[in-house]
């Protein structure tokens, strides 16, 4: 296999306005590169090599999970959200420790807000809080989870015919 071959044909794809078959074809040709996979073994001599194949397909996941995400939002496109947060949990699957990782939990986080499925944002809000590398992001994951959590006792509340508690954005 080869990868340059492999990230072509998915640029290709894109750029040809099928983004489905894009995304479709990096995630399942990446596991064939990454860590524990055959050409990883054969190819471990040359850790330039292994190195920069791993960071082309890791560019490339983000940088479409982002473009996703981006046009979900200027359209306000549920299926678009739902397409960038898949993307970002298989991001995370495989690229966990780049630093962007953090940005893109961050990211998944907030469409799982959006998709008021509050506990699952908490957690992930929380996760970016207790990373280090996290930056700025920290302050505000840490704030986002509590609000997220605020949000789901209230939504349990209301479904229990009970009052809110409190109002929170």
């Amino acid at each position: 296999k080869n990868p340059d071959y492999d990230l072509a044909i998915i640029e290709a794809l894109k750029l040809s306005g099928n983004t489905t078959s894009a995304i479709s074809r990096l995630f399942s040709q990446l596991p064939i590169y990454m860590k524990g996979s055959t050409w990883y073994e054969l190819n471990s001599g040359s850790p330039e090599l292994v190195k920069g194949v791993a960071n082309r397909y890791e560019e490339s996941a983000r940088k479409y999970a982002l473009e996703l995400h981006a046009e979900g939002q200027k359209t306000k496109n549920d299926k678009l959200y739902e397409n960038a947060k898949n993307l970002y949990q298989k991001y995370l699957e495989f690229f966990s420790r780049s630093t962007h990782a953090p940005t893109i939990q961050f990211y998944l986080a907030e469409i799982l807000y959006k998709q008021e499925r509050y506990i699952e944002a908490a957690d992930n809000y929380y996760d970016v809080y207790k990373t280090p590398t996290a930056g700025n992001l920290r302050v505000d994951s840490i704030h986002y989870a509590l609000m997220a959590l605020d949000k789901e006792m209230n939504a349990q509340r209301k479904k229990d015919g009970l009052t809110e508690i409190s109002k929170s954005n």
